[in-house]
């Protein structure tokens, strides 16, 4: 009786410890089991270092517009957004617009973005005048020199060449030549091959696409738009326009030009190889007393341009919104 009375203390013994032991360690956290509670101080910090430090690479860029960021800068302010748009980079430039359209670009509207990145940096190069696609963080605080941006995209991870030959489809339709006496050449042709405008010029000349079958040739002879003129090519059809004067924007099957006619300035919008089929005059709310009014003109979006003009002796800019059909 003894002998088992001995055994039943020890083994009660043994469980008591067990017991004791057991609670210990359920109520005991190693400092490694959770890091958000019980951490040593190293752990939270690495913990909070790996966060910050996140492969931008995994991060989802938000596809939009040129335009999205034209009509709602405030929206996009400090995101990163993936735009595709008309470009012309050049080596040993890091600040560029990415515009809406080739149109754009041409007409230099104000449908654009800013793009910087570092000169050195493996984006920098040349474009040669066509769609890019360009992923980076959009900042509406920085409009540009000119406050003609709507913002810049900036800490660039992509800028690449984009679909450029589907986009440009009408660039084999026009070549550019610089001659040895510092004149260029202009060509334009239709799908024939056979030359539709030829032109050599000491001054600059610009060649964009208008629609999908639609060249503008256009330059100016001064620096007011009053001095701007353009003619337009039909590959398809081989119809070349005359001479419009006081060329201000073009898009689709219209052409905005502006008008002093029986004293008052107008704007004017009409199709472009047949006037007689659209033609609609708008006139200017008091313009200045100015020869050459219009400081301004911008394609606003899809059928649509803004002009900027001069209003009133003291010579404020005022808007007017065209809608073309």
């Amino acid at each position: 009786m003894k002998n088992k009375k001995q055994i039943t203390i020890a083994v009660s013994s043994v469980l008591v410890v067990l017991a004791l032991v057991l609670t210990v360690v359920l109520l005991i956290k190693p400092s490694f089991a959770d890091p958000k509670e019980g951490a040593s101080p190293v752990s939270d910090e690495n913990a909070e270092v790996t966060k910050n430090q996140k492969d931008p690479d995994l991060e989802s860029a938000e596809d939009i517009t040129v335009m999205q960021l034209v009509s709602d800068p405030e929206k996009y302010d400090g995101k990163l957004v993936r735009i595709t748009g008309f470009c012309f980079l050049e080596y040993n430039e890091g600040d560029h617009g990415i515009f809406a359209s080739q149109n754009d670009y041409y007409g230099q509207t104000g449908n654009a973005v800013q793009i910087k990145y570092e000169t050195n940096s493996h984006f920098a190069g040349t474009f040669g005048g066509g769609y890019v696609l360009a992923e980076g963080v959009f900042d509406r605080s920085d409009r540009g020199e000119k406050d003609t941006f709507c913002g810049v995209l900036k800490n660039i991870r992509r800028c690449e060449l984009w679909d450029k030959e589907k986009r440009c489809s009408l660039s084999q339709f026009y070549t550019i030549t610089s001659n040895v006496d510092y004149t260029v050449t202009y060509k334009i042709k239709d799908k024939d091959g056979k030359v539709m405008l030829t032109d050599t010029a000491s001054r600059s000349r610009f060649i964009y696409q208008v629609n999908e079958n639609v060249l503008a040739y256009w330059g100016a002879g001064g620096t007011g738009f009053g001095t701007r003129w353009a003619v337009f090519c039909d590959v398809e059809t081989g119809i070349v326009t005359e001479i419009k004067g006081s060329f201000l924007v073009a898009q689709g099957d219209y052409v905005v030009l502006s008008k002093f006619e029986n004293g008052a300035f107008f704007v004017v919008v009409q199709d472009i190889f047949s006037p007689s089929r659209y033609c609609k005059m708008h006139m200017l709310d008091n313009p200045s007393p100015s020869a050459d009014v219009i400081c301004a003109a911008r394609l606003n979006g899809e059928g649509k341009a803004i002009v900027t003009y001069l209003t009133g002796d003291d010579y404020q800019e005022k808007e007017m919104e065209i809608s073309f059909p």
